[in-house]
């Protein structure tokens, strides 16, 4: 029981949410009672290297000793990262600007504005999105769970994101071409009133489901043909966790602006990011956008380091192969009745097929799993899926004691 805590802010959902860390280190934290556990949660990709990665502690506390904040925030940590993420993220863009901003939900803003500035009107989004909890990201999230205001809607129209029910006859090929027409008849009928298609290529907090790359291509090049600005939003799956840098970029689809954030900030500091082609990163005139800490050099150090890191070791190849293999791995051990799908270090185990208990299953496996010493994420539209998020420096021996706690799991049900 927290006194002081507001109702709202509690998790009663979260099966998890009775448990106090102290520390962590590593894929490893401690709870308040000397509990030990395997987190492959990892702040769903804000803790990308773990917690409290020896380098990123000693980039922070340098920077911290040296210089925090800076007005206007003019630094040259700053323009270190800027580079940093053109260079890597960017790469095929030559002209390409960053703006930085002090979390993904902002970020997501902050692309609305830009869009807006070159094209007034509303927005086109999957159904299943989640863009953030700020008032405005919520009016364009997966309303039914987000969007306690009920913001008036007509400034947002809506598309189902591809995948098909268990219980459903058809394939996910059929499902894609049916919302790609269905697009396409929204745009003919109302392509002036839309500013922008705002894409999320693997939809994170809500479920973990995957569009397939040639469907996102097909879907923006149908708005660039309307002359709607696409914007694909890698809050969570960008930064590697999909075995990519974006993946909008490495799939072949040119999204006009990418907005990053989690990852970024090492699960030290909250920082996101939106960045796209000068044309049309230069549109807000100036004064339109300001936050007192985005792009403070203390953030931005530990942003630049979480670059160097992800680059020098290799760890967003890497985790295209080792996703892959668990993957294959946990499909050997869990009965056949569960789904198992993800693609880089994004995973998802299903419990679908078990219809309406399905949901309380997979809670009950969340609990389970915990006790044992692993800690995974419920979700999906009806919390009936688990979500495993490691570290992309996961080690080996790590993965293992994930598998074998997994394992004996399923050989007790």
């Amino acid at each position: 029981m927290m006194p002081h805590r507001p109702h709202g802010s509690g998790r009663s959902h979260d099966p998890l949410s009775d448990l106090t860390f102290v520390r962590g280190r590593g894929t490893e934290v401690f709870d308040s009672h000397g509990g030990r556990y395997l987190d492959f949660i990892g702040g769903y990709s804000a803790c990308v290297l773990g917690h409290c990665h020896p380098r990123l502690v000693q980039a922070a506390t340098e920077q911290m000793s040296r210089l925090s904040f800076a007005h206007a925030a003019q630094s040259h940590e700053r323009m270190a990262l800027e580079s940093a993420i053109t260079e890597c993220v960017m790469r095929d863009c030559p002209d390409a600007k960053v703006w930085m901003t002090t979390s993904g939900a902002r970020g997501v803003e902050l692309a609305w504005k830009i869009a807006s500035a070159v094209r007034p009107g509303g927005i086109l989004r999957f159904d299943l999105a989640y863009h953030g909890r700020s008032l405005a990201t919520a009016s364009i999230s997966d309303t039914p769970r987000v969007n306690a205001f009920y913001l008036p809607s007509g400034h947002v129209r809506i598309l189902p994101f591809p995948i098909v029910p268990p219980h459903e006859e058809g394939s996910l090929e059929r499902r894609c071409e049916e919302i790609l027409c269905q697009a396409q008849d929204m745009l003919c009928q109302s392509h002036r009133e839309i500013s922008m298609l705002l894409i999320e290529p693997a939809i994170g907090s809500r479920g973990y489901y995957f569009a397939p790359p040639w469907f996102c291509k097909r879907l923006a090049d149908l708005a660039h043909a309307f002359g709607v600005l696409v914007v694909s939003d890698e809050v969570q799956m960008g930064l590697g966790r999909l075995g990519e840098w974006s993946v909008a970029m490495a799939d072949g689809w040119q999204p006009d602006l990418v907005v990053l954030g989690k990852s970024l900030g090492g699960g030290i500091l909250s920082m996101g990011a939106v960045m796209g082609q000068a044309e049309w990163m230069d549109a807000l005139p100036e004064g339109i956008e300001s936050e007192t800490y985005a792009a403070m050099p203390l953030a931005c150090r530990i942003g630049c380091e979480v670059i160097r890191i992800l680059e020098h070791e290799d760890l967003v190849g890497r985790a295209g192969i080792q996703g892959t293999k668990f993957r294959s791995r946990l499909r050997k051990l869990l009965p056949e009745s569960l789904s198992i799908v993800g693609r880089g270090w994004a995973t998802a185990i299903g419990f679908e097929s078990y219809g309406n208990n399905g949901s309380k299953m997979a809670r009950e496996w969340v609990f389970d799993l915990s006790k044992a010493g692993l800690l995974v994420h419920l979700t999906g539209p009806a919390r009936d899926r688990l979500a495993l998020i490691p570290p992309l420096n996961v080690s080996c021996d790590d993965v293992q004691e994930a598998l074998e706690i997994l394992e004996h799991k399923s050989l007790s049900c």
